[in-house]
């Protein structure tokens, strides 16, 4: 017998690819990823194409207006003028169409914040966006109460004495006037007249609450405003009525002063004039100037009489 015949061995070789096999299979993956790549732009392209056709469509702003004390139900009416109005909504809508891109705009926001900015508003308004894409604001609306005049120009503001965003010529308002505000309306750091901050001094605020007070009363036709031009001197107001006669009333309503009238005997003291049809059911008595704030008597200056 042979020997067994020993098993071949076999050697196993590692065959490397050239360098432009390698370059081919670089070559192919690139091509791969770039096309990859394209399909993603051209994918996002249409998406934001899209998005933005979508968002440059008008947005449509609504805005519940401040209803008049004689609105009703059926024939609902605002205070605020056609003007004013108009340059709200323009407002709104220009800030809802700043942006077309639909990740860095929020058109709500921005109108929120610019409605909030406005100072038509007291406190932030709400708005909404309705299920048909309208943005919709409301919200707490600040009262006018009369106009401050300084430098020849009359500025509107509220209860509160903060200014509101409307200026008008002297006596072009329509509204009562307070008269000789020692200091001008307040600012912000840019200039801009600031809505949020009362005006300075308190001459201006014991104008408007002796205004307020004033005009609830059944005679608050006659009163045209007030002038607080000696206010800082003698705390002293005078009633500036209808027929451009004075009333010194004196201090500001609730305010205690040494030989002053009270509040309240100064209003009797007026409801009774006004009760007088022998002198024309006035406040003023006929006088050009009539004083009523001393705690003893009321002084009428027959010097400036009217003739």
């Amino acid at each position: 017998m042979g020997h067994p015949r020993k098993p071949r061995r076999t050697s196993s070789v590692k065959v490397r690819p050239t360098t432009a096999t390698r370059a081919l299979r670089l070559l192919g993956m690139g091509c791969l990823g770039g096309v990859a790549a394209l399909a993603l732009v051209l994918l996002t392209h249409r998406v934001w194409t899209h998005a933005g056709e979508a968002l440059e469509t008008p947005v449509s702003v609504e805005i519940v207006w401040p209803l008049s004390p004689d609105s009703t139900r059926d024939q609902p009416k605002t205070w605020l003028s056609a003007y004013f109005r108009d340059r709200l909504l323009a407002t709104a809508h220009a800030r809802a169409a700043e942006s077309p891109d639909p990740v860095r705009g929020d058109a709500v926001a921005r109108v929120g914040r610019a409605m909030e900015a406005s100072g038509w508003f007291d406190g932030p308004p709400r708005v909404e966006r309705r299920g048909d894409g309208t943005i919709v604001v409301s919200g707490a609306w600040r009262t006018p109460a009369c106009v401050v005049r300084h430098n020849g120009r009359d500025h509107l503001v509220d209860w509160t004495s903060r200014p509101m965003p409307a200026t008008y010529d002297a006596g072009g308002s329509g509204l009562r006037v307070i008269q000789g505000a020692a200091s001008p309306p307040p600012r912000d750091a840019s200039g801009s007249l600031d809505y949020a901050r009362a005006w300075p001094g308190d001459d201006v605020r014991a104008g408007v609450e002796t205004l307020r007070l004033l005009l609830a009363q059944p005679y608050g036709a006659q009163v045209a405003g007030v002038d607080v031009g000696d206010y800082h001197v003698t705390r002293r107001i005078d009633i500036v009525t209808d027929k451009g006669t004075r009333v010194v009333w004196g201090g500001p309503p609730g305010e205690f002063i040494p030989g002053e009238a009270s509040t309240r005997a100064k209003l009797d003291r007026l409801a009774y004039f006004a009760s007088l049809a022998e002198r024309g059911r006035r406040i003023d008595l006929g006088q050009q100037r009539l004083e009523i704030y001393n705690e003893d008597a009321v002084y009428a200056d027959l010097t400036a009489s009217r003739r």
